[in-house]
């Protein structure tokens, strides 16, 4: 059995300030560690091979750039409503 009691401690965390679009650079303010839906994180890992195999690439990319992205491929990437 296992007894549990509470301590208090001191502890220092990390919360998000701010995030920009890698693409055009708008930035978004965090609030409470929690960003609008106008910014939004990518994170890819390309297939073995590529010039970017076995890496993992973060980005993040506002709701502007993203349709600019979606409207410029030449084969318009699917799109699912999960709501």
């Amino acid at each position: 059995m296992r007894k549990f009691k509470n301590v208090q401690k001191n502890v220092t965390t990390t919360e998000l300030v701010e995030c920009a679009c890698n693409f055009c650079g708008k930035t978004v303010i965090g609030e409470d560690d929690y960003l609008s839906s106008d910014i939004t994180e990518f994170i890819i890992s390309p297939g073995y091979g590529s010039g970017h195999d076995s890496d993992r690439i973060y980005f993040d990319i506002c709701d502007d750039c993203l349709d600019n992205l979606i409207d410029s491929s030449k084969i318009r990437p699917k799109i699912q409503e999960i709501f």
